[in-house]
């Protein structure tokens, strides 16, 4: 695991300046504090900081080819890097490592610019071919490993955080509004665009190539175009115990693969049925005790440490665990400084502290993250498979059924919940869709943002690059298309960039077998019946596991690690909001309007509405613009 970067000037008599290359590697030193290198070759520079997880004592980066005319650094890890290095062996390429990145350059010579196809993993990978005088750039096929660049007249940078770009004084930190605009949504930045305007992020499955001063991107891999060919696989009469029995081999294969590491490893474990597959996996694999670490939040409804505490007593793991409480939300101003960007996943918290647990006993990893979006396990879409039936009925009744629950005097959250939950069947399903994951909707908007803020962003819709996804795959299958969307948007702009900072800051690699894409390959062929049976998410990973959770794992509620920002806004965190919020010289101010800030505080504290998520996403990015001042 590393943290890449690089410059590439057009002009071939335009050197590199190596010391603006080396303040660059040094912003990500966290991401690999066990070595560093660089090579620099008149107009091109590309350098690292690695984390030693494979090869320890030859693997430093870069490496090149035999005759030294490819050179590349990496960040991530190929999993099955030793069959390539069979196969090319066979084809006679000389190794001089026993490192997975050695592989890269030797399957680029001899496959050219199709060399992704080959690999399993996750990277972000820079390859200088010093022949053609090309970069290629290459993000994994679902995102898992970040890779952002930014292009001015007469260089084009390139790194792995964003913060590394902005050490250039070229690189400009102007705002991006339509991306702000986004945040207010999603609570995150949907790529391509960044919160800056001058940088853009790598998305997943593609391939950026410059050559003198052109660059042309491509996609290497599209789950849209797996989607679309998996359509008669997902119509064709298979039994659910084949099914099952084949979904079980290919997790044991990924997680056998992932296991591969010259250091300490373990796993998160929530709890919920995707880690705690893991973990059973690994136990059955490794033939010894895993150390596995879970964190909760005291008597919160939002916590899951019972059922991990029971996943570790049956599987004898080597269990670790934290409470989180209020305070540590002081956490936030550092935690800024490591996401680059404004964002608002409040499980940021708990996702740095058990990393930092983890970390303590293990260098890797292993998590259940990316098999709620491939085998449906999110609540939203038990309850879109559920109602889809009433979708049947005509617009103009359910339209007017959303009106009268609108008109009722609900005075309890859940009374709030009946009545969006009805705005939502009476819109189209991708509206709906829409609706179940926006923060501010537009008319809320429309009070929040100041006079100048909302001419900079009029006539722009940020859900219209949502209903682009819908568009990408078969209509007629609505469920398929809304895990479709949360695949290409949600997984890998929130929740893997989640976990791949929080990680990082504290040099833990972290793995997520269910994102081996051998894997989500194949659930895009299950038929959706598979996937949600009756009131059962996930149903037919938990007929792969039949009989190796315990009963209580398995009839628990879906929680993750959420915290419980609605509870602690109304409690010990009011003061904490008010402090940050109600200051007159807050920067948001610019943005939004302090009168509509305080009347979101003071509807939540009411307790007719839960808002903890649109006061946290006002208090992150209130933090992320005081630290564009003072960065971390």
């Amino acid at each position: 695991m590393c943290g890449i970067c690089g410059i590439v000037n057009v002009s071939a008599s335009d050197h590199v300046d190596s010391g603006l290359l080396r303040r660059m590697t040094d912003s990500l030193r966290h991401r690999g504090p066990d070595d560093e290198g660089a090579f620099t070759c008149r107009n091109f520079g590309i350098a690292m900081r690695r984390l030693s997880v494979i090869d320890l004592t030859t693997g430093q980066q870069p490496i090149f080819n035999e005759d030294r005319t490819v050179a590349v650094v990496f960040n991530g890890e190929i999993y099955n890097y030793r069959q390539l290095r069979v196969e090319l062996e066979q084809k006679g390429h000389v190794f001089r490592s026993q490192a997975d990145t050695e592989v890269i350059v030797h399957l680029y010579e001899s496959y050219g610019l199709d060399f992704p196809l080959r690999l399993r993993g996750m990277f972000g990978i820079a390859l200088l071919d010093m022949r053609q005088d090309r970069l290629v750039l290459v993000r994994d096929r679902l995102g898992i490993k970040p890779l952002y660049y930014a292009r001015n007249g007469n260089s084009l940078l390139f790194a792995s955080e964003i913060k590394a770009l902005l050490i250039s004084p070229d690189v400009s930190r102007r705002i991006d509004c339509r991306a702000l605009d986004d945040y207010f949504s999603f609570l995150y930045t949907p790529a391509p665009k960044t919160i800056y305007e001058d940088i853009r992020a790598l998305l997943p499955g593609s391939m950026l190539v410059c050559t003198g001063g052109s660059c042309s991107m491509t996609r290497y891999w599209d789950l849209a175009a797996v989607y679309e060919q998996s359509a008669g696989l997902r119509a064709s009469p298979r039994s659910e115990g084949d099914v099952a029995a084949e979904l079980y081999g290919l997790l044991k294969e990924a997680v056998r693969e992932e296991l591969v590491s010259d250091v300490p490893l373990g796993a998160f474990l929530s709890g919920g049925i995707d880690s705690s597959t893991i973990v059973i996996l690994m136990q059955e694999l490794l033939g010894k005790n895993v150390k596995t670490f879970s964190l909760g939040f005291g008597d919160s409804p939002y916590t899951e440490l019972a059922y991990a505490r029971e996943i570790a007593r049956v599987y004898g793991t080597e269990h670790y665990e934290l409470e989180v409480q209020p305070d540590m939300i002081d956490l936030l101003p550092k935690l800024v400084g490591y996401l680059d960007e404004p964002f608002a996943d409040s499980s940021i918290v708990p996702t740095y502290l058990v990393s930092q647990m983890a970390r303590r006993s293990v260098t890797v990893a292993l998590s259940g993250d990316g098999g709620d979006e491939s085998f449906a396990g999110y609540a939203w879409t038990k309850v879109n498979h559920l109602l889809e039936p009433y979708r049947l009925c005509p617009a103009g009744i359910r339209r007017a059924l959303a009106r009268a629950c609108g008109m009722m005097p609900f005075a309890s959250v859940t009374g709030r919940k009946i009545a969006r939950l009805s705005e939502c069947m009476a819109a189209d399903y991708r509206e709906g869709f829409a609706k179940r994951i926006t923060c501010y909707e537009d008319e809320m908007k429309k009070e929040l943002y100041t006079a100048e803020f909302a001419r900079a962003v009029r006539g722009y819709d940020p859900a219209e690059q949502l209903y682009r996804r819908f568009t990408e795959v078969p209509a007629a299958d609505h469920s398929s298309a809304m895990l479709y969307a949360d695949a290409v948007m949600y997984l890998p702009d929130d929740n893997l960039k989640k976990v791949d900072r929080m990680s990082m800051a504290h040099s833990l690699e972290v793995r997520v077998p269910y994102l081996d894409h051998r894997i989500v390959e194949y659930a895009a062929g299950i038929p959706f019946g598979m996937k949600i049976k009756g009131h059962i998410t996930k149903y037919i990973v938990k007929k792969a596991f039949a009989g190796r959770f315990p009963p209580k794992v398995l009839a628990q509620r879906k929680h993750g690690f959420a915290m419980p920002v609605h509870e602690w806004f109304r409690g010990q965190l009011q003061g904490y909001a008010r402090d940050i919020l109600g200051d007159d010289h807050s920067r948001i101010f610019s943005y939004v309007r302090q009168e509509c800030v305080s009347e979101v505080l003071r509807r939540h504290l009411a307790g007719r509405e839960n808002l903890g998520n649109h006061i946290f996403s006002l208090i992150m990015l209130e933090l992320w613009l005081r630290n564009q001042d003072t960065p971390v």
